[in-house]
């Protein structure tokens, strides 16, 4: 059974709220990756560090955040879109270890993410591509947000982490 689960949405804040409440439900851990690089890089923060050191940089820091993160036990991590591409060469090491699930928005709903909920810039092009690449070849679970609140999302994704697991 796999230790751990991982997050990933393009709409952060949504990820972290959904990751919040399955923790709670789950009585596991949530490590947010960038609260985890703002932990290692204080006081700097990870606006100012990409304004430092540039985005590559980051990105290279947060690949590294995910693949350790398989050390830890009973933990959901929260993880951003644009980070989760740059490890397509360690897919197979991360679905090891965690059950990934995947919040995939639609067109009508990507365009309604305020940008400041995201810290990396992703054209259209970025995020359909990396959408149909997590969807398809790395979320163990799929999830479509849609107009969802957030307890009928979360009360969704336990019904199909049960499926997963066979139980319930």
């Amino acid at each position: 059974m796999k230790q751990n689960i991982l997050i990933v949405c393009y709409d952060y804040s949504l990820a972290r709220n959904v990751a919040d409440e399955l923790a709670t439900i789950l009585d596991m851990r949530v490590l947010d990756e960038i609260d985890m690089f703002n932990f290692d890089f204080a006081p700097r923060n990870i606006e100012e560090m990409i304004t430092l050191k540039g985005e590559d940089y980051v990105l290279s820091k947060l690949v590294k955040i995910i693949l350790s993160e398989s050390e830890f036990e009973n933990v959901i991590l929260v993880s951003n879109l644009k980070s989760i591409n740059l490890c397509r060469d360690n897919f197979k090491e991360i679905k090891n270890h965690n059950l990934v699930i995947f919040l995939r928005l639609d067109e009508n709903e990507l365009a309604s993410v305020e940008q400041a909920n995201y810290v990396f810039s992703l054209s259209n092009e970025e995020i359909l591509n990396s959408t149909e690449i997590i969807s398809q070849s790395f979320a163990d679970i799929l999830v479509n947000v849609k107009d969802f609140s957030k307890l009928d999302l979360v009360n969704g994704i336990m019904t199909k982490i049960e499926k997963y697991y066979n139980i319930g």
